[in-house]
């Protein structure tokens, strides 16, 4: 659809539309509920993630159109990894062990900017802010493993679905870098849970309606991508980092739960 003021639209999210501009470069126009501060923000985390070395698009500025705030990044001429499951079933297997490479790689890298959320720090205050609501054994629970959780300063995507990676060139590249952060990788893997498991377990529309696979589909994607991810085939390990990543995600859920 062609918008006078922002060109041919190419996507859009729930923060955010995002529009072709010439040959070359899009532009992500932010909702009104994001400030100015958010926008500066994303184009600061996407700027990090380039400097460090993150496979991302190359953001350039921020400007305002029509009162709406904007940011100008690269356009990748290529496809959605959501789009290329669903177009090539048999290769499913490989897109998942691509996609567990690439998170593999996003999670490896040390972030450089210690000033970027902590996502251990954000952890805690989900479980403060969900307190009231749960029972003290599940409350207790949830901070041991807090507490246990390494720190670190390992990447955070926190959004790295399958319709946020761009298959370019040859290579997966991850969009959308404003939900960055650093810390334990585990807290990479209760985001991914959460949106093909947990969102669905009430209602496996959501999860269809959200990400463009079936939910069953969404169960399977996790079920083999978590092995490949760990380098094991060890139930016992994959159960015991599924179970931490679960907990996390179900707190982030309640947490959703009670703000709406």
């Amino acid at each position: 659809m062609e918008n006078e003021k922002f060109g041919a639209k190419i996507g859009s999210g729930a923060f955010s539309d995002v529009y072709k501009i010439g040959e070359e470069d899009i532009i992500k126009v932010l909702h009104d509920s994001r400030s100015l501060e958010d926008a500066k923000r994303e184009l600061e985390l996407s700027k990090l993630a380039i400097k460090c070395g993150l496979p991302t698009a190359i953001s350039y500025d921020l400007t305002k159109i029509d009162g709406k705030n904007c940011i100008k990044y690269e356009f990748l001429d290529g496809e959605m990894l959501r789009d290329l499951l669903v177009k090539n079933p048999e290769k499913f297997d490989e897109y998942v062990k691509a996609y567990a490479n690439l998170i593999k790689q996003i999670n490896s890298t040390r972030a450089r900017d210690l000033s970027i959320t902590n996502a251990r720090d954000c952890a805690f205050e989900k479980a403060e802010f969900i307190k009231t609501h749960i029972t003290t054994e599940e409350y207790e629970r949830i901070k041991t493993l807090l507490d246990t959780i390494p720190k670190s300063e390992n990447f955070i995507h926190g959004d790295c679905h399958i319709k946020n990676i761009i298959y370019y060139k040859g290579e997966l590249l991850l969009i959308d870098m404003d939900t960055v952060s650093s810390g334990h990788p585990v807290f990479e893997l209760a985001n991914i849970y959460i949106t093909y498991i947990g969102f669905g377990e009430k209602d496996p529309t959501v999860v269809e309606s959200f990400i463009g696979l079936p939910y069953d589909t969404a169960v399977l994607f996790w079920k083999k991508f978590l092995p490949l991810y760990l380098e094991t085939g060890d139930e016992k390990k994959i159960k015991e980092t599924e179970s931490k990543a679960a907990l996390l995600s179900y707190t982030r859920l309640m947490r959703h739960i009670i703000r709406r």
